[in-house]
């Protein structure tokens, strides 16, 4: 009985899905650690804790990440008011200017970004083995918390590699920004 109930506890995430709030680092996308810091350091909570907080939904688009600096797009409910703010730059020797977004842009852009595939987004793209080393250019971390569960996607590279998953990635990234790099 023991090893059955350990067996599937074992499973549970792969059963509940890749989204699931299973945390651990090595799981994660390039960068997850660094924005995971650098959102403590601008005074925002854990989304990974945010379960147990009873927070609100909140979405964070960390994009850049190259020699042109880190942008944090963050959009979260509170009480059910949407805020928006946007953060830049973020991991640098200066701290971030900090702009609010319009009062009824932040519900929105959620919403096109749940439209777009937010939620199922892999939290890396499926790629096919490659020798390809890129050392500067476009990355972007995706978390979000729904008011249940923890999400994060990744991408190094998705207008260079532009795979199926790396375009559902910039799609999202495109909901929210109303912008992002054409593959190339």
């Amino acid at each position: 009985m023991q090893v059955a109930l350990t067996m599937l506890l074992l499973a549970m995430p792969a059963l509940v899905g890749a989204q699931a709030s299973d945390a651990s680092s090595d799981s994660m996308p390039a960068f997850w650690k660094e924005t995971r810091e650098e959102a403590l350091a601008l005074g925002l909570p854990d989304l990974t804790l945010a379960e147990s907080a009873k927070a609100g939904r909140e979405l964070r688009l960390w994009s850049g990440f190259g020699v042109t600096g880190t942008r944090l797009t963050r959009l979260h409910e509170v009480s059910g008011e949407w805020r928006g703010d946007q953060y830049y730059p973020v991991q640098s020797t200066q701290a971030p200017r900090q702009a609010r977004l319009p009062v009824d842009s932040a519900g929105a852009l959620w919403r096109a970004a749940t439209a777009a595939g937010l939620k199922e987004l892999p939290r890396q793209p499926m790629r096919p083995p490659s020798s390809i080393v890129i050392d500067d250019g476009y990355a972007v971390v995706i978390e979000w918390f729904d008011g249940t569960r923890y999400g994060v996607s990744g991408s190094l590279q998705p207008d260079y590699f532009c795979t199926p998953d790396d375009r559902r990635i910039l799609a999202v990234v495109r909901a929210v920004l109303g912008y992002a790099p054409l593959c190339k």
